[in-house]
Protein backbone atom coordinates (compact mmCIF):
# COMPACT_ATOMS: atom_id res chain seq x y z
CA UNK A 1 0.00 0.00 0.00
CA UNK A 2 1.10 3.31 -1.23
CA UNK A 3 0.94 6.13 1.43
CA UNK A 4 0.31 9.04 -0.51
CA UNK A 5 2.10 12.48 0.26
CA UNK A 6 4.98 10.33 2.00
CA UNK A 7 8.22 12.00 0.28
CA UNK A 8 7.21 15.72 0.33
CA UNK A 9 9.78 18.29 -0.43
CA UNK A 10 10.31 19.60 3.68
CA UNK A 11 11.92 22.60 4.25
CA UNK A 12 13.62 24.55 7.31
CA UNK A 13 16.45 27.06 7.54
CA UNK A 14 19.09 25.15 7.95
CA UNK A 15 18.19 21.80 5.89
CA UNK A 16 15.53 20.99 2.97
CA UNK A 17 14.51 17.01 2.81
CA UNK A 18 14.18 16.51 -0.89
CA UNK A 19 13.25 12.97 -2.24
CA UNK A 20 16.40 10.54 -2.86
CA UNK A 21 17.14 10.90 -6.30
CA UNK A 22 20.21 9.83 -8.50
CA UNK A 23 20.89 13.48 -8.91
CA UNK A 24 22.12 13.66 -5.14
CA UNK A 25 24.77 10.73 -5.51
CA UNK A 26 27.51 12.79 -6.39
CA UNK A 27 26.82 15.52 -3.53
CA UNK A 28 26.45 11.95 -1.03
CA UNK A 29 29.48 10.66 -2.35
CA UNK A 30 31.38 13.60 -1.15
CA UNK A 31 29.92 13.51 2.00
CA UNK A 32 30.17 10.44 2.87
CA UNK A 33 33.95 10.34 3.03
CA UNK A 34 34.47 9.30 6.60
CA UNK A 35 34.41 5.82 8.14
CA UNK A 36 33.19 7.30 11.27
CA UNK A 37 29.38 7.55 9.51
CA UNK A 38 29.42 4.30 8.70
CA UNK A 39 30.61 2.22 11.77
CA UNK A 40 26.90 1.46 12.78
CA UNK A 41 25.30 1.21 9.36
CA UNK A 42 28.14 -0.92 6.98
CA UNK A 43 30.87 -0.74 9.30
CA UNK A 44 33.17 0.17 7.14
CA UNK A 45 33.13 3.54 3.99
CA UNK A 46 31.34 2.40 1.12
CA UNK A 47 32.73 2.60 -1.98
CA UNK A 48 31.71 4.46 -4.73
CA UNK A 49 29.09 1.40 -6.71
CA UNK A 50 28.18 0.71 -3.32
CA UNK A 51 26.70 3.83 -2.35
CA UNK A 52 25.16 4.08 -6.08
CA UNK A 53 23.93 0.57 -4.75
CA UNK A 54 22.69 1.70 -1.82
CA UNK A 55 21.00 4.42 -3.54
CA UNK A 56 19.25 2.56 -6.12
CA UNK A 57 17.74 0.08 -3.89
CA UNK A 58 16.22 2.92 -1.89
CA UNK A 59 14.91 4.37 -4.95
CA UNK A 60 13.34 0.45 -5.78
CA UNK A 61 11.67 0.10 -2.04
CA UNK A 62 10.23 3.88 -2.71
CA UNK A 63 8.75 2.99 -6.21
CA UNK A 64 7.59 -0.27 -4.26
CA UNK A 65 5.75 1.95 -1.76
CA UNK A 66 7.97 0.49 1.15
CA UNK A 67 9.73 3.52 1.71
CA UNK A 68 10.33 7.04 1.98
CA UNK A 69 13.82 7.68 1.30
CA UNK A 70 14.85 11.77 1.37
CA UNK A 71 18.48 13.63 0.57
CA UNK A 72 19.37 15.61 3.50
CA UNK A 73 20.18 18.93 2.07
CA UNK A 74 21.98 22.15 3.15
CA UNK A 75 19.57 24.72 2.87
CA UNK A 76 22.80 27.48 1.79
CA UNK A 77 24.83 25.23 -1.08
CA UNK A 78 22.03 23.22 -2.39
CA UNK A 79 24.10 20.21 -1.53
CA UNK A 80 23.10 17.03 -0.62
CA UNK A 81 24.63 16.41 3.31
CA UNK A 82 23.29 13.27 3.96
CA UNK A 83 19.61 11.24 4.00
CA UNK A 84 17.32 9.86 6.27
CA UNK A 85 14.01 8.20 5.31
CA UNK A 86 10.78 6.72 6.70
CA UNK A 87 10.48 2.97 6.78
CA UNK A 88 8.54 -0.13 8.38
CA UNK A 89 5.19 1.65 7.08
CA UNK A 90 1.98 0.95 8.64
CA UNK A 91 -0.38 3.42 7.18
CA UNK A 92 -3.19 1.15 8.06
CA UNK A 93 -2.25 1.60 11.76
CA UNK A 94 -1.18 5.27 11.24
CA UNK A 95 2.70 4.36 12.13
CA UNK A 96 5.87 4.72 10.81
CA UNK A 97 9.83 4.45 11.05
CA UNK A 98 12.36 7.09 10.69
CA UNK A 99 15.59 5.55 10.24
CA UNK A 100 18.79 4.59 7.94
CA UNK A 101 19.76 8.65 8.87
CA UNK A 102 23.18 9.57 8.52
CA UNK A 103 24.88 13.23 7.60
CA UNK A 104 28.60 14.20 6.34
CA UNK A 105 30.68 14.99 9.39
CA UNK A 106 30.63 18.83 8.52
CA UNK A 107 27.67 18.85 9.64
CA UNK A 108 27.72 17.21 13.14
CA UNK A 109 26.47 19.64 15.83
CA UNK A 110 24.90 22.16 13.29
CA UNK A 111 21.39 21.47 14.24
CA UNK A 112 21.03 19.86 11.20
CA UNK A 113 19.69 16.78 12.27
CA UNK A 114 17.28 18.53 14.85
CA UNK A 115 15.59 20.49 12.22
CA UNK A 116 15.49 17.19 10.21
CA UNK A 117 13.63 14.72 12.56
CA UNK A 118 12.03 17.59 13.11
CA UNK A 119 10.68 18.32 9.57
CA UNK A 120 9.67 14.49 9.60
CA UNK A 121 7.99 14.72 12.28
CA UNK A 122 5.89 17.27 11.61
CA UNK A 123 5.18 16.23 8.59
CA UNK A 124 4.75 12.48 9.88
CA UNK A 125 2.08 13.65 12.78
CA UNK A 126 0.30 17.43 11.42
CA UNK A 127 0.09 15.96 7.43
CA UNK A 128 0.06 12.09 7.68
CA UNK A 129 -2.08 11.78 11.09
CA UNK A 130 0.36 9.31 12.76
CA UNK A 131 -0.56 7.74 15.98
CA UNK A 132 3.25 6.68 16.67
CA UNK A 133 6.75 7.17 14.99
CA UNK A 134 9.32 4.84 16.13
CA UNK A 135 13.36 5.16 16.32
CA UNK A 136 15.57 2.40 16.31
CA UNK A 137 19.53 1.98 17.37
CA UNK A 138 22.22 -0.90 17.97
CA UNK A 139 22.33 -0.87 21.70
CA UNK A 140 26.02 -0.46 21.58
CA UNK A 141 25.56 3.07 20.24
CA UNK A 142 25.45 5.35 22.89
CA UNK A 143 25.70 8.40 20.78
CA UNK A 144 22.18 7.71 18.99
CA UNK A 145 20.61 6.35 21.97
CA UNK A 146 21.52 9.95 23.62
CA UNK A 147 20.53 11.94 19.97
CA UNK A 148 17.18 10.08 20.13
CA UNK A 149 16.65 10.67 23.67
CA UNK A 150 17.42 14.49 22.99
CA UNK A 151 14.30 14.86 20.79
CA UNK A 152 12.09 13.21 23.05
CA UNK A 153 11.71 9.87 22.02
CA UNK A 154 10.95 7.66 24.93
CA UNK A 155 12.93 4.44 25.49
CA UNK A 156 10.35 1.41 25.14
CA UNK A 157 13.47 -1.42 25.34
CA UNK A 158 15.26 -3.66 23.71
CA UNK A 159 14.83 -6.40 20.95
CA UNK A 160 17.63 -9.01 22.00
CA UNK A 161 19.50 -10.62 18.51
CA UNK A 162 17.25 -8.40 16.39
CA UNK A 163 19.24 -7.78 13.47
CA UNK A 164 22.22 -8.98 11.05
CA UNK A 165 24.80 -6.69 10.53
CA UNK A 166 27.91 -6.47 8.59
CA UNK A 167 30.20 -5.03 11.32
CA UNK A 168 31.08 -6.77 15.10
CA UNK A 169 29.89 -10.42 15.95
CA UNK A 170 27.43 -9.75 13.24
CA UNK A 171 24.63 -9.53 15.34
CA UNK A 172 23.01 -6.68 17.31
CA UNK A 173 20.63 -5.73 19.82
CA UNK A 174 17.98 -3.13 18.84
CA UNK A 175 16.94 -0.17 21.28
CA UNK A 176 13.56 0.80 20.54
CA UNK A 177 12.45 4.23 20.67
CA UNK A 178 8.48 6.06 19.60
CA UNK A 179 6.78 8.94 20.05
CA UNK A 180 3.14 9.11 19.90
CA UNK A 181 0.55 11.75 18.68
CA UNK A 182 -0.34 12.27 22.33
CA UNK A 183 4.04 12.74 22.66
CA UNK A 184 4.21 15.28 19.75
CA UNK A 185 3.08 18.88 21.44
CA UNK A 186 5.51 18.86 23.77
CA UNK A 187 8.44 17.25 21.56
CA UNK A 188 7.98 19.90 19.17
CA UNK A 189 8.24 22.56 21.75
CA UNK A 190 11.48 21.24 23.00
CA UNK A 191 12.61 20.67 19.15
CA UNK A 192 11.69 24.79 18.59
CA UNK A 193 13.67 25.83 21.71
CA UNK A 194 16.76 23.66 20.76
CA UNK A 195 15.70 25.68 17.27
CA UNK A 196 16.36 28.89 18.50
CA UNK A 197 19.58 28.01 20.50
CA UNK A 198 23.17 28.70 18.48
CA UNK A 199 23.92 25.95 16.41
CA UNK A 200 26.68 23.54 18.34
CA UNK A 201 26.09 25.20 21.88
CA UNK A 202 24.95 22.72 24.13
CA UNK A 203 21.86 22.54 26.23
CA UNK A 204 21.84 23.65 29.21
CA UNK A 205 22.74 20.82 32.05
CA UNK A 206 20.01 19.75 34.49
CA UNK A 207 20.43 17.50 37.47
CA UNK A 208 17.73 15.50 39.35
CA UNK A 209 16.86 12.95 41.22
CA UNK A 210 16.11 9.43 39.69
CA UNK A 211 13.39 7.16 40.97
CA UNK A 212 13.14 3.33 40.96
CA UNK A 213 10.68 3.06 38.19
CA UNK A 214 12.96 5.70 35.82
CA UNK A 215 15.76 3.20 36.10
CA UNK A 216 16.09 2.30 32.23
CA UNK A 217 16.81 5.71 31.57
CA UNK A 218 20.60 4.70 32.53
CA UNK A 219 21.25 1.81 30.56
CA UNK A 220 23.06 2.70 28.09
CA UNK A 221 25.10 5.07 30.29
CA UNK A 222 25.76 1.60 32.31
CA UNK A 223 26.39 -0.44 28.82
CA UNK A 224 28.97 2.22 28.02
CA UNK A 225 30.73 2.04 31.18
CA UNK A 226 30.98 -1.80 30.75
CA UNK A 227 32.43 -1.17 27.39
CA UNK A 228 34.94 1.26 28.68
CA UNK A 229 35.93 -0.83 31.19
CA UNK A 230 36.53 -3.97 29.55
CA UNK A 231 38.54 -1.68 26.74
CA UNK A 232 40.55 0.28 29.84
CA UNK A 233 40.75 -2.64 32.18
CA UNK A 234 41.22 -6.19 30.05
CA UNK A 235 41.92 -7.70 33.51
CA UNK A 236 38.60 -7.80 34.13
CA UNK A 237 37.90 -10.36 31.70
CA UNK A 238 39.97 -12.92 34.02
CA UNK A 239 37.93 -11.72 37.43
CA UNK A 240 34.70 -12.73 36.14
CA UNK A 241 32.75 -13.99 32.65
CA UNK A 242 32.39 -11.03 29.83
CA UNK A 243 28.73 -10.83 29.52
CA UNK A 244 26.63 -9.25 26.69
CA UNK A 245 24.84 -6.10 26.53
CA UNK A 246 21.92 -8.14 27.26
CA UNK A 247 22.95 -9.87 30.04
CA UNK A 248 24.76 -6.61 31.77
CA UNK A 249 22.09 -5.02 32.68
CA UNK A 250 19.51 -6.96 34.31
CA UNK A 251 21.73 -8.29 37.57
CA UNK A 252 22.75 -4.11 37.35
CA UNK A 253 19.20 -3.20 37.29
CA UNK A 254 18.02 -5.57 40.15
CA UNK A 255 21.11 -4.32 42.68
CA UNK A 256 19.68 -0.72 42.08
CA UNK A 257 16.23 -1.45 42.70
CA UNK A 258 17.33 -3.50 46.62
CA UNK A 259 19.94 -1.05 47.51
CA UNK A 260 16.96 1.51 46.58
CA UNK A 261 14.76 0.18 49.25
CA UNK A 262 17.34 1.31 51.82
CA UNK A 263 16.54 5.22 52.96
CA UNK A 264 20.23 6.19 52.59
CA UNK A 265 20.23 5.17 48.77
CA UNK A 266 20.21 8.23 45.53
CA UNK A 267 20.98 8.09 41.91
CA UNK A 268 21.00 11.87 40.69
CA UNK A 269 21.07 11.75 36.91
CA UNK A 270 22.54 14.78 34.27
CA UNK A 271 19.96 15.68 31.48
CA UNK A 272 20.74 17.88 28.64
CA UNK A 273 18.05 18.38 26.51
CA UNK A 274 16.09 15.72 27.61
CA UNK A 275 18.70 13.01 27.09
CA UNK A 276 20.07 11.29 30.37
CA UNK A 277 23.85 12.32 29.41
CA UNK A 278 25.17 10.84 33.37
CA UNK A 279 24.42 9.72 36.64
CA UNK A 280 25.61 8.64 40.07
CA UNK A 281 24.50 6.08 42.20
CA UNK A 282 25.44 6.78 45.64
CA UNK A 283 24.37 4.39 48.58
CA UNK A 284 25.20 5.28 52.75
CA UNK A 285 26.38 2.37 55.47
CA UNK A 286 29.05 0.84 56.95
CA UNK A 287 32.00 0.00 54.67
CA UNK A 288 35.29 0.72 53.73
CA UNK A 289 36.79 3.05 56.82
CA UNK A 290 34.37 2.58 59.00
CA UNK A 291 36.18 0.19 60.98
CA UNK A 292 38.47 2.86 61.89
CA UNK A 293 35.62 5.89 62.76
CA UNK A 294 31.75 5.58 64.12
CA UNK A 295 30.90 8.14 60.77
CA UNK A 296 28.90 6.63 58.22
CA UNK A 297 30.87 6.91 54.39
CA UNK A 298 28.79 7.08 51.38
CA UNK A 299 29.92 4.87 48.55
CA UNK A 300 29.90 6.53 44.85
CA UNK A 301 28.86 2.64 43.63
CA UNK A 302 28.40 3.91 39.83
CA UNK A 303 29.69 7.10 38.16
CA UNK A 304 28.97 7.12 34.22
CA UNK A 305 28.87 9.68 31.22
CA UNK A 306 28.45 8.93 27.91
CA UNK A 307 31.40 9.40 25.74
CA UNK A 308 30.46 12.33 23.88
CA UNK A 309 29.74 14.30 27.33
CA UNK A 310 33.38 13.27 28.88
CA UNK A 311 35.49 16.90 29.10
CA UNK A 312 31.98 18.60 29.11
CA UNK A 313 31.63 18.78 33.45
CA UNK A 314 28.77 16.71 34.14
CA UNK A 315 31.00 14.48 35.95
CA UNK A 316 32.26 17.27 37.92
CA UNK A 317 28.73 18.75 38.06
CA UNK A 318 27.36 15.53 39.60
CA UNK A 319 29.98 15.04 42.02
CA UNK A 320 29.54 18.40 43.22
CA UNK A 321 25.75 17.85 43.66
CA UNK A 322 26.41 14.38 45.72
CA UNK A 323 28.30 16.24 47.99
CA UNK A 324 25.77 18.70 48.23
CA UNK A 325 23.17 16.05 48.92
CA UNK A 326 25.66 14.09 51.71
CA UNK A 327 26.14 17.40 53.02
CA UNK A 328 22.66 17.67 54.15
CA UNK A 329 22.44 14.68 55.14
CA UNK A 330 25.14 14.49 57.63
CA UNK A 331 27.64 12.22 55.49
CA UNK A 332 31.52 13.75 55.63
CA UNK A 333 32.70 10.96 53.50
CA UNK A 334 32.62 9.57 50.59
CA UNK A 335 34.59 6.00 49.14
CA UNK A 336 34.64 4.57 45.83
CA UNK A 337 36.67 1.47 43.54
CA UNK A 338 38.21 1.73 40.39
CA UNK A 339 40.31 -0.49 38.36
CA UNK A 340 43.78 -0.16 38.61
CA UNK A 341 44.50 0.12 35.13
CA UNK A 342 41.55 3.34 34.90
CA UNK A 343 44.25 6.49 34.93
CA UNK A 344 42.10 8.77 33.46
CA UNK A 345 39.64 8.14 36.13
CA UNK A 346 42.27 8.10 38.80
CA UNK A 347 42.91 11.33 37.38
CA UNK A 348 39.58 12.57 37.42
CA UNK A 349 38.51 11.56 41.22
CA UNK A 350 42.37 13.35 42.60
CA UNK A 351 41.02 16.92 40.89
CA UNK A 352 38.32 16.03 43.31
CA UNK A 353 40.26 15.39 46.49
CA UNK A 354 39.78 11.86 46.16
CA UNK A 355 42.91 9.92 47.02
CA UNK A 356 43.58 6.07 47.07
CA UNK A 357 43.47 4.96 50.34
CA UNK A 358 42.31 0.36 50.36
CA UNK A 359 43.63 -1.92 48.15
CA UNK A 360 40.83 -4.38 47.04
CA UNK A 361 42.16 -7.79 45.86
CA UNK A 362 40.53 -10.38 43.82
CA UNK A 363 40.98 -13.80 43.23
CA UNK A 364 39.71 -17.42 43.70
CA UNK A 365 37.83 -18.29 46.49
CA UNK A 366 40.46 -21.02 47.36
CA UNK A 367 43.61 -19.76 46.12
CA UNK A 368 46.59 -21.72 45.37
CA UNK A 369 49.67 -21.60 47.22
CA UNK A 370 52.70 -20.25 44.89
CA UNK A 371 56.44 -21.54 46.42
Amino acid sequence: MIWPGLTERLEGDLVVLEPLAERHLDDLWAASRDPQIWSWLLGREPTRDELAGWLQYALGEHAAGREGPFATVDATSGRAIGSTRFLNLRPEHRSLEIGWTWLGRGAWRTGANVQSKRLMLEHAFERLGCLRVELKTDARNARSRAAIAGIGARFEGVLRSHMVVPYGDGTRDSAYYAITAADWPEVRARLEGRARRPAGEPGELVLRELGAAELDRVEPLWSALVEHHAHVSPVLSGIAPARGREDAWPPRRAKYVRCLGEPDTFVLVAERDGATVGYAFVTVGAGFACWATDERVAELETLSVLPGERSRGVGAALLDAVGERLTAMGVGQLALTSTTTNVDAHRFYARRGLQPAFLVLYGPAHPTRRP
